[in-house]
């Protein structure tokens, strides 16, 4: 079972996934997605992670490569991660990830990637999650290093990080993670 064919549940967010359903919806009315989502959908958010949103992944045959973040007692759209396989054997796969700024500093990037994380650990096969982020996001590094990533180089202006499997429950086990 994808696990990413069904939304994901945190204390705070429900992560729900771009089927193509929503991408269809995405692309046809925002009105139509907001019903679709059962949540309001913020202006900064139309503007930098709808067009995200709009976008096909890659592939053979559908599989979400995104999740739309929508905050449970606000019942509004806080941001977007994306998470898609690279490279030929399905066992790595990269991250990335966007909250508006209304609801930054409040943990909320890591409590969502940590979910997603666990996701594509226990139920995608993943063995190597990396992420990269601009070297003067200071909160990236932060929510990065939190979450159990090593830093793994620096390449122009972004920073790269790795992390497996068992530095992630290496992580959890010390209580590290959000």
């Amino acid at each position: 079972m994808d696990p990413f064919d069904r939304p994901l549940y945190t204390a705070r967010l429900r992560l729900e996934p771009v089927t193509e359903e929503v991408f269809a919806l995405a692309n046809a009315s925002v009105d139509k997605l907001a019903a679709h989502l059962r949540a309001d959908i913020p202006e900064d958010w139309r503007r930098a992670g709808l067009p995200l949103v709009r976008r096909r992944p890659q592939g053979e045959r559908w599989r979400a490569a995104r999740c739309v973040a929508i905050h449970l007692a606000d019942n509004r759209v806080i941001g977007d991660f994306r998470f898609e396989a690279v490279g030929d054997g399905g066992e790595t796969f990269e991250i990335g990830y966007s909250v508006i700024p209304a609801y930054r500093q409040q943990g909320l990037a890591s409590e969502a990637t940590g979910r997603v994380i666990d996701a594509l650990f226990r139920d995608a096969g993943a063995q190597l999650i990396i992420a990269g982020c601009d070297r003067r996001n200071r909160s990236s590094v932060k929510t990065l290093r939190r979450l159990g990533f090593w830093l793994d180089g620096a390449r122009g202006t972004a920073f790269w990080w790795r992390l497996t499997a068992d530095l992630w429950a290496d992580c959890r086990r010390s209580g590290e993670r959000a």
